[in-house]
């Protein structure tokens, strides 16, 4: 029998992204409905960006949804039994050359 030291993942692994989802029509009209004369009033360029970046951000953050996604990287259509064979020659190939060269296993020619 023989034992090698090889570890395989037969569950799969599992992947999660964050998805960020922005409803921009909505974004569009809350922004059109914002009085602008009213709140850019003051005199200064900078303070003018400011209020319109706190108020842009403010917005983007009541519309933007955010949604996490789990993932497995486990195909449906492979078995059980399927993965654990795969194990089984992942384990083969990762045998040293040594071995083959002590003669445990010999090797095998195609003649053409």
């Amino acid at each position: 029998m023989l034992h090698c030291q090889h570890s395989c993942n037969l569950q799969g692994k599992k992947t999660v992204h964050t998805k960020l989802y922005t409803d921009y029509a909505v974004l569009n009209h809350d922004i059109s409905n914002i009085d602008w004369e009213n709140l850019l009033n003051s005199v200064s360029v900078n303070d003018h960006w400011i209020i319109f970046k706190e108020h842009l951000v403010q917005l983007v953050d009541q519309n933007t949804v955010k949604q996490t996604v789990t993932r497995s990287t486990k195909k449906p259509w492979i078995s059980k039994k399927l993965l654990q064979m795969v194990c089984i020659c992942s384990k083969l190939a990762d045998l040293p050359l040594t071995i083959q060269l002590i003669g445990l296993i010999q090797p095998v020619y195609v003649l053409k």
